[in-house]
């Protein structure tokens, strides 16, 4: 919620869980993201080991959405991630551009 209410107002800090498109190897706290339902250009993960928090106004474009509307857990390529990260890229989280 806090994350949303700031990325609205366009000011504060929100939480991002950096996305790569090397997909090479997915570790167990990674989580596979396909181009196909996220609206990105490649396959890409997301890295949820290294969470951090950066200023709204560091953000660029929304790329893609992991949609909620998915059928089923997201797909992994090893061992599956936290619960939270599941859980995260089943809630319609936008996928932003780079950040400065």
């Amino acid at each position: 919620r806090a994350n949303s209410i700031a990325a609205r107002v366009g000011r504060g800090v929100v939480t991002v869980v950096p996305v790569t498109s090397n997909t090479d190897r997915i570790f167990p706290s990674q989580t596979f993201l396909p181009a196909a339902a996220t609206g990105l250009r490649q396959d890409s993960k997301a890295q949820a080991e290294q969470v951090r928090s950066i200023a709204v106004e560091r953000l660029g474009a929304v790329l893609g959405r992991a949609s909620s509307r998915r059928h089923g857990a997201p797909r992994r390529r090893t061992a599956p991630p936290p619960a939270t990260v599941g859980t995260a890229c089943q809630m319609g989280i936008p996928l932003w551009s780079r950040f400065a």
